[in-house]
């Protein structure tokens, strides 16, 4: 049965041995630094993400805020605008079927 720690294979392979360990540890050494960097991009895009979401809520809370200081003949005129407001972006935003069949190409 041959011996794999005997002192003749250890000499044998000892450079060997130590250059697989070292490029072992500088291949784990980069991983953990792209995983490191990858968790920071995560934790960027999270803090935007709450960011945007509190500044929905503020800009809610303000426009309610706004909202309930008019009086009622306001309140209805405000109501209506917003309605007419909502229905022309929804129709500027969303193309017909003409618009799409018969569209502008795009250019490559």
């Amino acid at each position: 049965m041959p011996v794999i720690f005997h002192r003749k294979n250890i000499r044998r392979y000892f450079k060997t041995i130590w250059v697989i360990i070292l490029l072992s540890f500088l291949y784990l050494n980069a991983c953990s630094y792209r995983n490191a960097a990858v968790k920071a991009e995560k934790k960027t895009e999270q803090i935007k993400i709450k960011q945007q979401r509190e500044a929905e809520a503020s800009e809610a809370a303000a426009k309610k805020l706004h909202f309930n200081d008019q009086t009622k003949k306001v309140r209805e005129r405000m109501k209506e605008d917003e309605k007419k407001r909502n229905k022309y972006y929804n129709k500027k935003l969303g193309r017909s079927f003409f618009s799409i069949l018969f569209g502008k190409k795009k250019r490559r």
